[in-house]
């Protein structure tokens, strides 16, 4: 956001998503929605049916990792008493 202000000849335009691949599955954690991996010839891989939410400062985007954080699997394991079962 430091260089955003920096710049006010440009207009930027900044989304944030929060995705999960757990048990080999694409989750969204701010939308609950069941997104899909694409692939197009132009675009290239790209995520389809992912939430996206317009974020104008860094509180903006602490709050939507607040509410993705709040939604992700986890589970106990004898190693770790808050054990990650996911990659996001």
């Amino acid at each position: 956001f430091e260089f955003i202000e920096t710049k006010p000849e440009h207009d930027f335009l900044l989304r944030c998503s929060y995705l999960e691949v757990y048990n080999e599955q694409l989750r969204d954690l701010l939308g609950g929605k069941n997104p899909q991996l694409r692939e197009n010839p132009t675009k290239g891989v790209f995520v389809d049916g992912a939430q996206e939410e317009i974020v104008t400062d860094a509180a903006g985007i602490a709050k939507l990792v607040a509410k993705g954080e709040a939604a992700r699997a986890v589970g106990s394991t004898a190693m770790n008493e808050r054990s990650s079962r996911s990659h996001t």
